[in-house]
């Protein structure tokens, strides 16, 4: 299994809230608060995350955290703003909330990841599977696809783990494996993407996980690249213009009591819940 690096998720959901795209559909923290333009999960957190401190102290493997900013690791380095990165796509939503050894949905509701899923052995979407059919397709290697109209626009980058479709394959070995499974990339992409279930190296480039976001309606307003100096990708090449475009928005705007109405969803009243713990991990 070799050792595991980092694993994230979203600290609750929402559905049906003001300005949901889809009606009876699970929604991450952190995509509905943008989407309901306030947060809907005060004082609590949108994304759980933990880090293994044992890289590079007691951890049986012999490698060690890469602390730098210039995705340069060395020879048995793990990057970790790398790491970083995949677990916060987690948290922001590149993660289903089905049960991956029963196939349920979560409390009987589809999920925004979920309605890209797509079986190609059977041409069934996810949400119009049975539980059992699900588990079939969580564990079908080669067949469970992204089917989402920005990555498969964008998918002319990979040279595999991509279908004649465009359809960009997600991770679904034969043996489940909980947590990894459905919920990442293929690790048969090439080139290697930041959201496969293995560590590949420094990637700070987020690659297909842009797309992905895109097509859960997260804004996307950046053009994928970061013009050094500037701290953030706002969308243009302009050099040292430090991110200042309309990209950035007003600060969202709180709700003034803890909780929501009949309907939604908290799972914060008693600390983090992660929805699903999905590990990162290195190869043994």
């Amino acid at each position: 299994m070799g050792a595991v690096l980092a694993l994230a998720g979203a600290a609750g959901v929402d559905r049906d809230f003001a300005g949901a795209p889809v009606a009876a559909t699970f929604y991450p923290a952190a995509l509905a608060d943008k989407l309901a333009g306030m947060d809907l999960f005060p004082p609590g957190d949108d994304v759980g995350a933990e880090f293994n401190s044992s890289i590079g102290t007691t951890c049986t493997l012999a490698v060690d955290w890469y602390y730098g900013l210039d995705a340069s690791p060395g020879f048995g380095e793990v990057d970790f703003v790398t790491t970083v990165l995949h677990e916060l796509g987690h948290g922001l939503g590149f993660a289903t909330f089905v049960d991956d050894t029963t196939g349920e949905k979560f409390l009987g509701f589809d999920d925004v990841f979920m309605l890209q899923l797509e079986d190609h052995s059977t041409g069934e979407l996810w949400p119009d599977m049975s539980d059992a059919e699900r588990v079939t397709s969580s564990t079908d290697p080669g067949d469970l696809h992204w089917v989402g109209a920005e990555v498969v626009a964008a998918s002319g980058s990979l040279s595999d783990g991509v279908h004649a479709s465009g359809h960009v394959e997600m991770f679904a070995p034969s043996t489940l494996d909980p947590g990894s499974s459905v919920s990442h990339f293929s690790d048969d992409l090439d080139p290697d993407g930041l959201m496969e279930p293995f560590e590949t190296g420094a990637l700070h480039d987020v690659g297909l996980a842009l797309e992905l976001f895109a097509d859960l309606d997260w804004c996307i307003c950046g053009n994928g690249v970061v013009e050094p100096p500037e701290l953030c990708d706002d969308g243009n090449s302009i050099d040292d213009d430090f991110c200042s475009n309309a990209c950035q928005g007003p600060p969202v705007p709180m709700l003034p009591v803890w909780g929501r109405v009949a309907g939604a969803l908290l799972l914060l009243s008693t600390g983090i819940v992660l929805l699903g713990q999905h590990p990162r991990r290195v190869r043994p």
